[in-house]
């Protein structure tokens, strides 16, 4: 062996065909490093970013998102628990409550305020919580102004009711929403 290094270093000068064989060598094992490592930090990187912003694989299956019909698909699911309580405390009329704001949901909800606005602006698209409060109050004056059986309920009662504190506030919000005044909208459907 050290007869061919003498004879290969020193007296041919690293030229000739070992010179050829070994560059093939050299570049052969440089291929295949260079494929391994685009290979293995291809993998990890598809891992790691598959796993970071694919959030349902981390809180829950896909059968129970799939099997919940209330729950919309831009909602995070670190919201999923909130909502639902939030959706349910709405359908039991809270939003009812005189003077609510969002501090007092967000209590209710024992939750950090912030993180209720960012739930109700961000990811159920409302502007402000007033917008969000209006969607619950309006639909359900509406539902007011169309039952016969409410022909003689003022409409300031219905306002009050409802959690507006004025009845100015009210008819605003009304004719921002419905395009006509509450007293309008009452006469439409009771002719």
């Amino acid at each position: 062996m050290l007869l061919w290094f003498i004879y290969f270093f020193g007296y041919i000068e690293g030229r000739g065909n070992f010179h050829q064989v070994n560059h093939l060598v050299e570049l052969f094992f440089s291929i295949v490093n260079a494929g391994l490592v685009l290979v293995s930090t291809s993998f990890f990187s598809w891992h790691y970013f598959n796993n970071r912003f694919t959030e349902k694989t981390k809180t829950a299956s896909i059968e129970e998102i799939k099997d919940d019909d209330n729950y919309p698909p831009s909602i995070p699911l670190v919201f999923k628990n909130v909502y639902q309580q939030l959706n349910q405390l709405m359908q039991d009329g809270f939003y009812t409550e005189t003077q609510l704001s969002i501090k007092q949901l967000a209590n209710k909800l024992k939750m950090p305020e912030h993180q209720l606005r960012e739930l109700i602006n961000k990811y159920l698209g409302f502007r402000n919580f007033s917008d969000f409060l209006s969607s619950y109050r309006i639909p359900e004056a509406c539902a007011q102004f169309e039952d016969i059986t409410f022909i003689r309920k003022p409409i300031l009662t219905i306002t009050l009711e409802l959690g507006y504190g004025s009845i100015a506030t009210f008819n605003r919000t009304f004719k921002v929403q419905k395009g006509i005044t509450p007293k309008e909208y009452r006469n439409k459907f009771q002719k």
